[in-house]
């Protein structure tokens, strides 16, 4: 069930690698703080990390394989119902995560500290991806479960038995990151990059081909979260009784 207080934890994930579950993140973070909503971040791409490169301030770095980071990752969310919280998690922790939010009900705690726990699971191009999908939705509150394509990497949709097998899933949102050329992508994983400071207009050094492909992703993208979070906090209003 949805959270009562408004805030939202986003566990950014896939099964597969180098898909752009980080550049689905950062649109995450970057929507936040456009919208003036405090967050954290937490970067499990340990030792190094992977997100704390464009968030050096609000992105801490956690180990999952750690005990200890464990306990300070959840008891930091439940320590601060008044912020949002990004999770970008690697591939290589997804089965190890979800097991362990199932084994002490996070998301129950989380829904009682007023949060709504959205999953977003980028899909890869393979069966696996759309099955491994398929299963973890099968754990999850299906309005806070966000299927994500991102073109750059190819469409799931292009082959007839797995497209059929994705359209089967039924969930609150959908979300499609449009490709971006080499050029614009150049641009958008500078270390100095932010979606925020570009609807800010400080883009003036960026071509206006790239500036004008780099402002239709973030209106696609941006527009969704939007729309998800929206139907969530009309959801959470209904349920307390204001609408």
């Amino acid at each position: 069930m949805p959270g009562q207080g408004g805030s939202k934890i986003y566990i950014v994930c896939s099964n597969q690698t180098r898909n752009g579950k980080t550049l689905l993140a950062r649109c995450y973070a970057d929507y936040l703080q456009t919208v003036g909503r405090k967050f954290t971040i937490f970067d499990a791409d340990s030792p190094y990390g992977g997100i704390s490169r464009w968030y050096p301030l609000e992105a801490e770095i956690v180990d999952l394989a750690n005990t200890q980071d464990q306990i300070k990752l959840f008891d930091t969310i439940l320590g601060a119902p008044d912020h949002d919280h990004v999770i970008d998690l690697p591939a290589r922790h997804l089965n190890r995560f979800f097991k362990i939010i199932s084994d002490i009900r996070f998301v129950n705690e989380a829904a009682e500290a007023g949060y709504d726990c959205i999953t977003a699971f980028l899909v890869d191009r393979t069966a696996e991806s759309v099955v491994a999908a398929s299963e973890l939705l099968s754990q999850w509150d299906p309005d806070l479960f966000v299927l994500v394509r991102n073109e750059a990497i190819g469409n799931v949709l292009d082959n007839i038995r797995i497209a059929a097998d994705y359209a089967a899933l039924s969930t609150g949102c959908e979300i499609v990151l449009p490709a971006l050329t080499t050029d614009a992508l150049e641009f958008v994983e500078r270390d100095s990059f932010s979606f925020r400071k570009f609807l800010k207009k400080d883009s003036s050094y960026i071509p206006p081909e790239e500036r004008a492909e780099i402002a239709d992703f973030i209106d696609q993208v941006f527009s969704r979260i939007r729309g998800h979070q929206l139907m969530l906090d009309m959801a959470d209003l209904k349920d307390a009784g204001v609408v």
